[in-house]
């Protein structure tokens, strides 16, 4: 079985889309897979994070155009977790 791990960027206001988007992707994407969520967030708090497979990692908001600039520092602080994964995707929570 693949490993997949998904890195979502939920940042301010926009942490209000991360329910509606766990709840879709665990009912629609990749179904067969073992898939792990890796959320970014200054948010003290996120549905679901006390689920395996859910993990709430904190983030600064740098603002824009900073959060989508930076992505890929913010990725690299999990490097090793995301390294034992076969597959990663990013979404955006807009």
């Amino acid at each position: 079985m693949d490993t997949v791990g998904i890195l979502y960027i939920c940042i301010g206001e926009y942490v209000k889309f991360w329910d509606g988007f766990l709840s879709s992707f665990q009912d629609n994407f990749l179904t067969d897979s073992d898939i792990e969520y890796f959320v970014f967030t200054d948010a003290p708090s996120i549905a679901h994070e006390d689920e395996p497979g859910v993990h709430r990692i904190y983030q600064e908001d740098l603002c824009w155009p900073g959060n989508t600039l930076h992505r890929f520092r913010m990725f690299l602080r999990i490097e090793e977790q995301l390294a034992q994964k076969d597959w990663l995707f990013f979404f955006n929570a807009n």
